[in-house]
């Protein structure tokens, strides 16, 4: 039910948009932003800037969800899918706490499953997953239309 790509590459109008993890189902495509970061985290969705604090050290980051949100835009602008089939991911690998609750979107990676599998309201036909993946290689940056070539994990 599920095809998951890594280190995936598309080319946008204004330069490529790389995606950490991309998956795609039948219950949508979910874009997944990996996070590798300890400490804890405090921030609000709105916030242009979040804190991650540790024993040592109190370090200031941008918003993740905005990135996220632009890498959706993106994926919709270049495939010409309709918003109600994205689903974007915020996901924390290293040994985290938040501060306040964070939305459902944002998580440590044993909670990405959860967010995943509680989409379950079929929105893409099983046929139709060839064709998107077929999609998604085709809208690859090509050699040289950027600084350096693009590797991308799409099988």
């Amino acid at each position: 039910h599920y095809i998951v790509l890594q280190n995936v590459w598309l080319a946008d109008h204004n330069e490529p948009v790389h995606i950490d993890h991309l998956v795609i189902s039948v219950y949508g495509l979910f874009v997944i932003k990996q996070i590798t970061a300890g400490g804890l985290i405090s921030g609000k969705p709105g916030d242009a800037r979040w804190l991650r604090s540790t024993r040592r050290k109190e370090h200031a980051f941008p918003n993740p969800l905005f990135e996220c949100l632009n890498k959706v835009k993106a994926l919709r602008s270049v495939l010409g899918l309709d918003a109600n089939l994205l689903n974007f991911a915020l996901v924390f690998t290293g040994k985290v706490k938040f501060s306040a609750p964070m939305p459902v979107n944002v998580t440590r990676l044993d909670g990405l499953p959860l967010f995943i599998e509680g989409r379950d309201k079929l929105l893409i036909a099983f046929d139709d997953l060839p064709v998107l993946l077929g999609r998604i290689r085709a809208a690859r940056p090509r050699m040289g239309w950027w600084r350096n070539p693009v590797r991308t994990a799409i099988p």
